[in-house]
């Protein structure tokens, strides 16, 4: 009884001691104390917060029970004071520093790892408490010091994440313990080499992330087993070459090779494929084969861009390909050969920034593109009569930056919606679009017009917003009929003689918006004209019905090229 007496002051003195030396903080919804370089205890303030982010950076080592009055359901050790010349923090643990833990689906760890006593088996191990565990990823640590027992510690892994984690060499042990759970696997920035069959066992995996690493190579093999896999990133790597059987995926609709080094493809690379998505963007590529994609049947985005191809051959996509997007911008195209593109149905088709100087004809022939054909911004100079016969677009875009001669295009695109707007285009030719084209847009071009020139006194003169005067001598339409005439009306086969002979008007001179918004402008040839000159009764004697019908349709046709609202 004595000797315990005798203790009690001791007691006391260690125990005061050691709450004088904690030190407490506010970290959101949480209360996390520290003893020295120790974590001895995290509570909830009570809005029950379930992430907790921890700043390793302030201790290294978890005491026993630090967490066992929580309900969080992800935790997150992060080296805050990492740099790149720094190593990671290391944190010592006990078999207890874990309880309360069970509920967590999500560990991260940024710039930590566990020393290798505190990963021991069995009973023993403090990762058992985390036996809930779905999602794991660990970042800028030294997986080299990790215990393979590691990953065996969590029997429900799905998510496996493996960011900056120094260079290795992937083997079919590396994952010894996980690889029948996982569904989803990410290396980034960590791969050195892939042996082969090293994902043999992996049979549930869906999502399989291998970008920004150093391969530079795909050795026979290295995909054996994954009969699940959706998705494959080996995107900003170095691979130049990839063989023929390298991709045995049933079920794969995605591949994303962009960022790497290829220069060709062989043909049929992609056999026994069912993409849906294929990025082939920003590596070297020069040459295409023929039949390269002849086995992606069920193919629907493909992107091409920031390569270097210079031409596409005629009939280069197979008839039966399901192609709905096509991105060949920024690439040294400088020739689409005719019928480049026969019998694609597109949503999209990008051909911006390629060195395209002349448009021949047939370029698009029988190609379908349900919303947009870009081909601006090129210094297109030669646009070819018959280069869009065949293409049926909804909206067209030409022209940019420089001056782009196009000649009188005839049977192009139904119902499309022509832009030139806000660049330099010369010598167009809009009638060349009548019959085909819903809306020219050419709002701030220097359009110049031949036929309607050969056909005015004021040969040669170009003029500027051809929509702006629309709207003026629409005003003035309708007050000369003397009624308001709405979109509907003016575009109604069934229009009144007054707006029949109006349209022979606008043929005969040029439409009378376009000599309205001179008159306002103060800058119409001539001087301004007398209303006389314009006076509807003057046409009566060599006008009749159907020649003012045919007439007053063209006029029609005008003001749809000259429609930009």
């Amino acid at each position: 009884m004595k000797n315990v007496t005798q203790c009690i002051p001791v007691l006391m003195y260690l125990m005061t001691n050691s709450t004088r030396d904690e030190n407490c903080i506010q970290n959101g919804a949480f209360k996390i104390c520290t003893n020295r370089d120790r974590l001895v205890h995290v509570n909830s303030t009570g809005n029950h917060d379930k992430q907790l982010k921890l700043n390793a950076s302030s201790f290294n080592s978890i005491a026993s029970y630090t967490f066992d009055e929580l309900a969080i359901n992800t935790l997150e050790l992060l080296n805050y004071w990492m740099t790149n010349d720094s190593s990671p923090r290391v944190i010592s643990l006990n078999k207890k520093s874990f309880i309360g833990l069970n509920d967590v689906r999500s560990l991260k760890l940024d710039g930590v790892h566990f020393s290798e006593g505190s990963l021991k088996t069995g009973s023993e191990n403090p990762m058992k408490y985390l036996e809930s565990l779905w999602h794991l990823r660990l970042s800028r640590v030294n997986l080299l010091n990790f215990n393979p027992a590691f990953f065996m510690s969590f029997p429900k892994l799905e998510g496996l994440e493996l960011i900056n984690t120094n260079t290795l060499v992937i083997s079919p042990e590396t994952f010894k313990g996980v690889s029948e759970t996982l569904l989803k696997l990410r290396i980034t920035d960590a791969i050195r080499d892939i042996k082969a069959k090293s994902f043999a066992k992996f049979p549930k995996l869906e999502i399989l992330q291998l970008n920004g690493s150093q391969l530079t190579q795909l050795s026979p093999g290295i995909f054996t087993g994954l009969n699940q896999l959706q998705y494959l990133d080996l995107s900003s790597n170095g691979i130049t070459t990839l063989s023929r059987n390298i991709f045995q995926l049933p079920r794969l609709r995605t591949l994303d090779l962009h960022g790497n080094a290829l220069s060709t493809l062989e043909p049929h690379v992609f056999f026994n494929l069912n993409l849906q998505f294929l990025d082939l963007s920003f590596n070297q590529l020069r040459l295409l084969p023929p039949q390269v994609f002849s086995d992606l049947q069920h193919l629907e985005k493909l992107n091409l861009s920031n390569n270097q191809i210079m031409s596409i051959p005629t009939q280069f996509f197979p008839d039966q390909i399901r192609l709905r997007n096509l991105d060949l911008s920024h690439n040294k195209i400088s020739l689409i050969e005719p019928a480049a593109f026969y019998g694609l149905n597109l949503q999209s088709l990008n051909l911006q920034f390629n060195p395209i100087k002349v448009l021949g004809n047939y370029a698009f022939f029988n190609l379908r593109i349900s919303e947009i054909l870009d081909l601006s911004p090129m210094n297109i100079v030669e646009i070819r009569p018959q280069a869009f016969r065949g293409l049926l677009a909804k909206l067209l875009k030409l022209c940019h930056p420089d001056r782009t001669k196009i000649f009188e295009i005839w049977a192009t695109t139904k119902g499309a919606i022509v832009e030139i707007m806000y660049n330099k285009c010369s010598d167009s030719t809009a009638h060349g679009f009548q019959d085909s084209v819903k809306t020219w847009e050419s709002v701030r071009n220097p359009i110049f017009t031949k036929q309607q020139a050969a056909l005015d006194p004021f040969e040669g003169t170009e003029f500027d917003g051809l929509g702006d005067g629309y709207k003026m001598g629409q005003q003035r339409h309708r007050g000369l009929l003397g009624h308001q005439l709405n979109s509907e009306e003016l575009f109604d086969d069934q229009l009144e003689d007054a707006l029949w002979k109006l349209g022979h008007q606008g043929m005969i001179r040029r439409p009378l918006g376009q000599r309205e918004f001179f008159e306002d402008q103060g800058e119409f040839p001539g001087g301004q004209v007398d209303d006389d000159e314009f006076n509807l009764h003057q046409l009566d004697p060599w006008l009749s019905m159907n020649s003012g019908h045919r007439l007053g349709q063209n006029h029609r046709s005008n003001m749809r090229h000259s429609l930009t609202y």
